[in-house]
């Protein structure tokens, strides 16, 4: 009572201080004192005025001082905080990000000392400018097959003739042909004919028995200058192949380099390469370098199959590492429509080795834009340095000699801002992954252990997992509706241009019921429980991380290399809250958040933003994934998965501030501006046509002739016009309101027979079916075509018994022909002149279909010929359909196109594709 009275007497007193203060100041100035001068009425109003401040400073210091604030920081303080590490860590990013090597000129040789194999961009610049200038080069081409072959000759005498005497070059210029079927979830039976490769061979004195292999191909995709897919790295492989002919550096083993002239076909020149090769024998390891961008860094994405000492080289001997197992499970889940010869090296050269590849501005990835004014020099240096490092380190690899594919030694890998690369075994991930899982373990056991309120724990633990799990889930859902709802608008991908806009349309929805459910939560310990507000933070904490940690055993489970993101994550936010636990930090508030944030988040986050980098190439391949999919569906749960992982840890943390809710309204604000932004402003429109740094629409346009036969070989019906495939969510329709021709166009769905295969479209191949059904059909006139490239199918039977027969086909036009055969039911395809196996993983209409392509790389001797081994039921009348597919690429090249005036009409914003095909429809 005594001690309660006086408490109460000095709240008086200092009530009554206050009180007296503000009036001796208001007594001691105007207007009770009226003989002050103007200038001495404005300097007491002034001192006035700082004395208040300083009172009102005082009071709110005490208010903080208080009970109730005591476990509380100022909501400004704390937005403030959160701002600058995200500032902070998105200025670490992009200078990262960008900072390439300088680039070394030829001057650069005048400093160095002696010994040092120094890579020189300018000269692999030159050397890509080079063989850019002829143009695309598309198997078949006189640039490909002619003017790139001897521009690469050449340069392969200079460098021979400048070798030292210890360096032997040897050159093969290898004409192969052959086929194979590639395999994939719509394979293909590939064959070829007279691709061409080039090939060097370095040698230290005498020829080794073994060798390293690096691969590049020169030609390019249809239209593009290829500059960067793949001139850049057929570039690098040349400097260093210079540097090393020259070096002192002595070589254990060979070194092959693969300059193949048929990747875009597809993968048919690596193929001719490992099955006809006087080299591929004494292959062991391949180094295989691709691109799908036009600059960066090249990311390791695969490697092995085994063999986990090549990453171990990769790590320590790569001076710029950047690399990630997340890239390895989006690759191989088909998310990304490509493949590279990596692929045809491991299963027909049965090779292990790394795969790697530029990804970085994919918008102009096979387009007519891909020129080398928009490859970095630091992007040369870049790979060059590492290409250096890797060959040097891989021919001189004991390990390299008794090398091969092996279906064990998983690795995970992954860099941290191309700085340092870890890498493991799958065996140590696990052991790593456990030993995670029983420290986040640790933390709320020792919590409930240490508590005196047992089943109030466990009860307030139980309440936070479910909490924080609704919360996430909540959270992507969010991200997905709010990007549904931009495509229900007719606005989708407006990120693919500005990807910043994914902060109010992804990651502030993810965060908005998150932050709700810990703000609920926040105030849950303070009114019903018996913990204070640092408890039940740390408890909310300890919910998420063994979450997660539940995730990441699934992740386990499931093989899942990119699972290591958990296993980062869960691993530094338990240690931080094991140590708090341990040391009983929750009892002062900023030594547990201090832990909490520097131990257990910072170094989380600072990963997160640098995985978006690695993930920020998905964003480009939405512009060629096609129509059929939705793409806002797709990034938001990508990016929305991305945002919970890393943010979920921080959320709990809005208990802190004295006025959450306002925080939380700060986000609701951000993601609504950024909405309306979207919705009813161009800043909602995807595209740029910004020259230096362009994001198109593409444009894929067929001129195509049909034909259509009975079973007699009669013709029932022909027809001429535009197929036009739809390559995004935003095709035709945007371009259609710039081009008044297309505006009559019919989709192929509702305008096909569907007892015609594909409506007689002229696929190019099997990756192109999905895109059929919302392409559209635009009536014109016929192509021209000449006359000795015309089409031709010519098919006999020889039938030795009733239910076998043999049918004979002779077929002749383009360098590039598609057969699509279609057995009726009741038959059976067996065997065919192909390969030794008849396979296939399409159907179409419940029947299968074999889908062949049959390329030549010159102009071939004659018809292709081949025959088919089929058993058929005796009461099947017609037996097969065949769609005859002939591709003529290089009409795009005409002056006097039929369809000019509708290339002419694109916007600046779209980039187009376009050929001339002929489709002939049979039944036997």
């Amino acid at each position: 009572m005594e001690g309660s009275t006086r408490g109460s007497n000095r709240q008086f007193e200092n009530d009554a201080n206050r009180q007296d203060i503000r009036y001796r100041l208001t007594r001691d100035s105007h207007p009770y004192n009226s003989v002050s001068t103007e200038e001495e009425k404005e300097e007491e109003t002034f001192l006035i005025r700082q004395k208040l401040w300083y009172i009102r400073l005082a009071e709110h210091f005490k208010k903080m001082s208080s009970e109730r604030c005591r476990n509380t920081i100022p909501t400004y303080w704390g937005t403030l905080f959160a701002v600058f590490v995200v500032v902070g860590i998105l200025v670490v990013n992009y200078n990262t990000r960008w900072n390439l090597p300088t680039a070394l000129t030829v001057e650069s040789l005048r400093t160095a000392e002696e010994g040092d194999d120094l890579f020189i961009a300018e000269r692999a610049r030159a050397d890509n400018i080079g063989l850019t200038k002829i143009g695309d080069r598309v198997v078949g081409s006189y640039e490909n097959e002619v003017l790139a072959v001897e521009y690469l000759q050449n340069l392969l005498l200079q460098i021979q003739d400048q070798a030292i005497n210890n360096k032997s070059v040897q050159i093969s210029i290898e004409t192969s042909s052959g086929g194979y079927y590639l395999s994939g979830t719509r394979g293909l039976t590939n064959m070829y004919a007279n691709v061409t490769n080039v090939v060097a061979r370095l040698s230290d004195v005498k020829m080794k028995d073994y060798a390293l292999l690096v691969n590049c191909h020169f030609d390019s995709h249809l239209l593009a200058p290829g500059a960067a897919d793949n001139g850049l790295n057929c570039a690098v492989m040349l400097e260093v192949l210079r540097v090393l002919s020259r070096s002192r550096t002595t070589l254990k083993y060979d070194v092959v380099f693969l300059f193949n002239g048929a990747e875009e076909n597809p993968l048919q020149g690596s193929h001719a390469f490992i099955t006809t090769s006087k080299w591929a024998n004494i292959v062991k390891v391949v180094l295989n370098y691709d691109a799908a961008g036009n600059g960066g860094r090249e990311s390791l994405f695969q490697d092995g199959p085994g063999n986990s000492w090549l990453t171990a080289y990769y790590a320590s001997v790569v001076p710029h590492p950047s690399g990630s197992s997340i890239l390895t499970d989006v690759y191989e889940s088909g998310l990304i429509p490509s493949n590279t010869d990596f692929a045809i090296f491991r299963k027909f050269g049965n090779i292990p080795g790394l795969d790697m590849a530029h990804s970085l501005g994919g918008y102009i990835y096979h387009t007519s834009l891909d020129d080398y004014h928009r490859i970095p020099n630091g992007t040369y240096q870049n790979t060059g340095d590492n290409m250096m490092a890797l060959v040097k380190a891989l021919a001189n690899a004991e390990e390299l000699e008794t090398a091969t594919a092996a279906s064990t030694g998983t690795v995970v890998f992954y860099d941290f801002y191309a700085i340092l690369f870890i890498r493991y075994t799958w065996t140590v991930g696990i052991i790593i992954n456990i030993l995670v899982v029983l420290i986040a373990l640790c933390g709320p056991l020792l919590f409930i252990y240490t508590s005196p309120y047992l089943k109030n724990t466990l009860v307030m633990f139980t309440i936070n997992f479910i909490s924080q799990l609704i919360g996430i889930i909540l959270g992507i859902g969010l991200a997905i509706l709010i990007c549904l709802i931009t495509d229900w608008a007719n606005k989708p991908m407006s990120w693919f241009t500005r990807q910043w806009l994914l902060i109010g349309l992804v990651w502030t929805p993810t965060m908005i019921p998150m932050l709700i459910v810990n703000a609920i939560l926040g105030r849950t310990p303070l009114t019903k429980s018996r913990f204070g507000r640092i408890q039940g933070i740390v408890l909310q904490c300890e919910a998420v991380t063994v979450l997660w940690c539940i995730v990441l055993l699934i992740g386990l489970i499931a093989g899942l290399k990119s699972s290591y993101v958990l296993t980062m994550v869960c691993g530094f936010s338990s240690s931080a809250l094991l140590i708090s636990a341990i040391l009983r930090l929750e009892r002062h508030t900023i030594c547990w958040l201090s832990v909490y944030v520097v131990i257990g988040l910072l170094i989380p986050i600072l990963y997160g933003f640098w995985t978006v980098n690695f993930m920020s190439s998905i964003i480009s391949i939405m512009g060629r994934a096609g129509s059929q999919i939705v793409p806002d569906l797709y990034v938001s749960a990508l990016y929305g998965l991305i945002s919970v992982i890393f943010c979920s840890f921080w959320a709990p943390l809005i208990c802190l501030l004295e006025r959450p809710w306002t925080l939380i309204t700060g986000f609701i604000l951000a993601t609504l501006i950024i909405l309306f932004g979207v919705l009813f402003t161009t800043l909602g429109f995807p595209y740029s046509g910004e020259p230096t740094d362009p994001s198109p629409e593409r444009f894929w346009l067929i001129h195509t002739q049909r034909t259509f036969h009975d079973i007699s070989g009669n013709v029932i019906a022909t027809d001429a016009g535009y197929w036009i495939l739809n390559l995004d969510r935003n095709s035709p329709k945007l371009i259609q309101e710039a081009v008044p021709e297309l505006q009559n166009a019919k989709v192929v769905d509702v305008s096909c027979n569907n007892n015609i295969t594909y409506c007689g479209m002229p696929l190019w191949k099997t990756r192109d079916i999905p895109l059929v059904n919302k392409s559209v059909w635009v009536s014109s006139k016929a192509p021209t075509i000449n006359q000795t490239e015309e089409s031709i199918l010519t098919a006999a039977w020889n039938s030795t018994t009733d239910e076998a027969r043999r049918l004979y086909l002779n077929v002749s036009g383009s360098n590039r022909l598609n057969l699509i055969l279609v057995p009726r039911a009741g038959v059976v395809l067996n065997s065919w002149s192909l390969l030794d196996n008849v396979t296939t993983t399409i159907t179409w209409n419940d029947r299968p279909l074999y889908f062949i392509l049959l390329s030549s790389a010159s102009d071939p001797a004659g018809p292709w010929q081949l025959w088919l081994d089929m058993t058929v039921s005796t009461d099947v009348d017609a037996v097969i359909d065949i769609l005859f597919v002939s591709h003529y690429f290089l009409y795009s090249r005409l002056a006097d196109l039929p369809y000019k005036s509708i290339l002419n009409q694109l916007p600046p914003w779209v980039v187009p594709l376009h050929w001339t095909s002929t489709t002939k429809s049979y039944i036997f």
